[in-house]
Parts: structure tokens; C-alpha cells; sequence
């Protein structure tokens, strides 16, 4: 933590608009203690305000850019730690467990991805006028779309020629309702117009076809980028034909609440990745809410840049028969401006569309600490991840990921272990995991089979065959595709 005026970059005039009291208030160390425990104001590296007060700790967010300062928490606790504690207790001490600004409704970013509802969407296509094929025969996308009239029209004119380039056919969009009361006014005042643009599957086999809508979605993405429409006025959420994904500038407890489409009975799905977010370097924003295209994750990915340089640089050595010409479409696969998790979701989608299986490529990534000896490994799976390391570099954590293909979740906890993971299974099959126990009040008599994640280790809940599948089972397959 540094402790003092604010940073250089952060305008006089944004410092000017924090409280007198809070403003002069000077730094104490508690006897015995760092400078870390304060009765007054400290910044870290990027310009979050942390303040211990008599009223419990109070968290500020200060935006260089549009020159305000946001109250994004009170923990209600007096001190804290500086040692990567403060945002953690803030976000667990906080409304339901998230950031809230100060307007008491606009969290973060929270989101849901579930399987492809398909009797809810056939219900609905029909009141829209659309002819719906059958299940697997057509994909989703959900796009967030600017307001200005005349870029959504743009980005519409992209979306439906790059869909018939690619040998397919969009058959039309459909408004998705949304409740603008149910969230607060800062995440209402950047709120996207949502649509779900219907894809029909002209052709090919449904992972063909889910192939193609990957590279539908980076097409359009980079041509929109190409047109000038800002970043922030548009995003794909998704483009799939086994999942979907809701989500925003959310809590979780607005998800629902913003999109009436989950609360229809006809929306049903055997699997849910459920993610609230909490920021602690970066603003949040309607297309950074989690889940992505395949995970959800707690933590965050500290190697990131040199993954996404190496993954770039290898880019022109790069081939799949799958892919075929396809491939140079996908170029780059990481984007720059790309937040960490979502540059990992794109890795791992790479590796998943050119023919691996989840957990193969989520081991690829996310590798346990196999040169050590002293680990119980046997020896065709250290030389899984031997082979591995000439292919791939790891992307470590800490960070706890939650992934699915639509079929199966599969849960990876990184090498270092620092993110917790807890699961649950109950006589009548329900499997919960999340980073929290306690999630949902299940009945001590109903849980049968219980568990955590372990470094380096992976889990397997299969909705195909109904079961949990333990690490040392999922790495005996994979040794297979050394």
C-alpha cells in the first residue's frame, strides 16, 4: 500500500470532492502495528482510496478519466490489512459479498451462463415472428448493441453478412426485455440495448457449426472494432448452440430482476455458472462481467502478459485441420485491451474448438506442480504435462476456474492454491461448487458427497453421465493424449 497525497495522475480536482474530515485525516499506526491499520486516507497502485474510520472501513473509487470519486463499500469493521486483505473484506463484507456504489445499486458486474433453453426460446421466437429450427440446428448470439441509431445499424449489417460469408444464415434478432429500475443509475446510464441475433445451421455437424459461430463472433467483433464503434458500445456476451449467457453491470441479485427471460419456467437448463464480480484494478463495465464464452473464475491471472505475448508470437506457427483456412480469421486470439479473464477464455477456446476436450485443455493451462518430485504423480501424467510445456506456458493464478462446454463443468483450482473451492453433492444428484460454503442452505441430511478444490487439481460434474469425476480419474484419460 503507499500512503500519502494522492498519486500524480490522479487530478486535484477528483481529490478535491473527497471530505474534508476524510481529506486531512492523517495516517496512525496502531501500537505494535504497520501502517497498515489507519484512522485515515491510503491509495494503492492504481488510485483505490482505502479509509479506516470510527464508522467502520470505507472504500472509494476514484476515476481519473471522468474526474468522480464512487463509494464503492463500507465493511463495517474497524482496521484492516494492507496485505492484499482490503479488497477481499470489502467485497465479503459488502452487500451480499460484492462491491455496491454509492447510489446502493450498481455492483460490478454479475452474470449466469446456462445450457440453450430451447423450449423457452422456441416460445418465444414464435410471439416474435421468427421460425425457429430445431434444438442444436441454430445458435445464439447475445450481443450488446450501441444506441445510437445509425452504429446499431452498422453493427447489425456486419453481424448478418459476416453470418452469410461464413455459409450460414441469421434468421433475425429478438429484443431481449430488460427491468432498467431493477439496477442502479450508474450501470442504467451504460446500459447496452441486449439482442439475441438467431443463427440457423445451414450445414455440417453441431461441432462444425459451433466452430464456425467462434469464428463468426471474432469476424464481427474485429469489424465493428474496424468500423470505429467504440469498445464500449458493443460485445458479443456469446455465440453459441449449446449455451448462453446473461449478464451486466449487475449484482447477483439483479440478474434475475434485469432479465424477466430467466424467471419463465420454460428455461431450463442442468448446469448454471453464476459469477459476481469484484473489481480491484479496474472500473467495471457490462461486457467484463463474468461468465465468458466457456468460464468463470475467482482470482486472477498474474502471468498474463507474458501468456499473451507468447500465445501471439506463436500465432504464425499455428495449424488445425479443423479450422483449415478458418483459422487466420481468429487472428489475433488475444486482444490487448482484453482483460485478464477474458484473455484466458479465449485461449482455452482455441484449444477446445481445435479438437481437445475441456479438461485436456484446461490441463494444458492450468497445470498442477509437476516437477516436483516429491508430488504423487505417476509418471505417464508428469509426462502429459512434460510434453505440454513445450506447447503451452502456464497461466497461473491464484485463481480457482470454473468452465463447461454445455455438457460438462469442469472446476480447476491453479498451482498455487490461494482461491478457495468447496462442492457439495446432495442424494438427488444437485452438485454445488462455488468459492463460499453456505451458498445455498441445503439440508445436512440431503449431502452425501462433499469436497474441496486442491492445487493444481481438477473436478468433473457430468451431466451426461451424472457423475462427479475426481482428479485422479480425469488425468488417467489424459495421459492418454501424451
Amino acid at each position: 500500500m503507499y500512503f500519502g497525497p494522492p498519486p500524480q495522475d490522479i487530478p486535484t480536482e477528483v481529490w478535491s470532492v473527497v471530505p474534508d474530515d476524510i481529506r486531512n485525516a492523517k495516517p496512525r499506526a496502531k501500537k505494535g502495528k504497520p501502517k497498515v491499520f489507519l484512522e485515515g486516507p491510503s491509495f494503492d497502485r492504481e488510485g483505490n482510496l482505502w479509509l479506516a474510520t470510527r464508522e467502520g472501513n470505507q472504500v472509494f473509487r476514484l476515476d481519473p478519466v471522468r474526474g468522480t470519486i464512487h463509494h464503492v463499500a463500507g465493511t463495517g469493521r474497524k482496521g484492516f490489512s494492507g496485505h492484499g486483505g482490503p479488497a477481499r473484506d470489502a467485497a465479503l463484507s459488502g452487500p451480499k459479498g460484492i462491491a455496491v456504489d454509492a447510489d446502493g445499486k450498481t455492483g460490478d458486474g454479475a452474470g449466469i451462463l446456462i445450457q440453450m433453453p430451447h423450449r423457452f426460446l422456441a416460445r418465444v421466437a414464435a410471439e416474435a415472428g421468427l421460425d425457429l429450427p430445431a434444438a442444436g440446428d441454430y445458435g445464439i448470439g447475445m450481443v450488446f448493441l450501441p444506441h445510437d441509431a445509425e452504429q446499431r445499424l452498422r453493427c447489425n449489417e456486419i453481424a448478418v453478412r459476416t453470418v452469410a460469408e461464413e455459409g450460414h444464415r441469421a434468421i433475425g434478432w429478438r429484443e431481449v426485455p430488460v427491468v432498467s429500475d431493477a439496477i442502479g443509475p450508474l450501470a442504467r446510464a451504460s446500459a447496452p440495448i441486449v439482442r439475441q441475433l438467431v443463427i440457423e445451421r445451414r450445414h455440417g455437424s453441431l461441432e462444425a457449426f459451433e466452430r464456425k459461430l467462434y469464428v463468426i463472433r471474432r469476424r464481427i467483433q474485429k469489424a465493428v472494432h474496424a468500423a470505429g464503434i467504440p469498445d464500449a458500445e458493443f460485445a458479443i456476451a456469446s455465440m453459441s448452440a449449446r449455451t448462453i449467457v446473461y449478464k451486466g453491470l449487475l449484482r447477483a441479485t439483479q440478474v434475475r430482476a434485469y432479465y424477466p427471460d430467466l424467471s419463465s419456467p420454460d428455461v431450463e437448463s442442468a448446469l448454471a455458472l453464476v459469477h459476481s464480480r469484484f473489481s480491484t484494478n479496474t472500473l467495471g463495465t457490462w461486457d467484463l462481467a463474468h461468465p465468458f464464452n466457456l468460464i468463470a473464475h475467482n482470482g486472477e491471472i498474474n502471468t498474463v502478459r507474458g501468456n499473451a505475448n507468447w500465445l501471439s508470437a506463436r500465432e504464425p506457427q499455428l495449424h488445425s485441420k479443423l479450422f483449415g483456412g478458418d483459422l487466420q480469421k481468429l487472428y489475433p486470439i488475444v486482444e490487448e485491451r482484453w482483460s485478464d479473464s477474458a484473455k484466458l477464455d479465449a485461449a482455452l477456446e482455441l484449444l477446445v474448438q481445435g479438437g481437445r476436450s475441456l479438461e485436456h485443455a484446461l490441463a494444458m493451462l492450468i497445470p498442477p506442480a509437476w516437477s516436483d518430485a516429491t508430488l504423487d504423480i505417476d509418471d505417464d501424467v508428469r509426462a502429459f504435462y512434460e510434453y505440454h510445456t513445450t506447447l503451452i506456458e502456464p497461466w497461473d493464478g491464484p485463481a480457482a476456474v470454473i468452465a463447461t462446454d454445455g455438457e460438462k463443468v469442469v472446476a480447476a483450482l491453479d498451482r498455487n492454491g490461494l482461491r478457495p473451492g468447496r462442492w457439495v453433492r446432495t442424494r438427488d444428484g444437485l452438485c454445488v461448487l462455488a468459492s463460499e460454503v453456505g451458498v445455498l442452505d441445503l439440508p445436512e441430511a440431503d449431502i452425501v458427497e462433499t469436497g474441496r478444490l486442491e492445487p493444481g487439481r481438477m473436478l468433473i460434474f457430468d451431466t451426461g453421465s451424472g457423475r462427479v469425476v475426481q482428479d485422479r480419474e480425469i488425468k488417467q484419460i489424459g495421459r492418454a493424449h501424451v
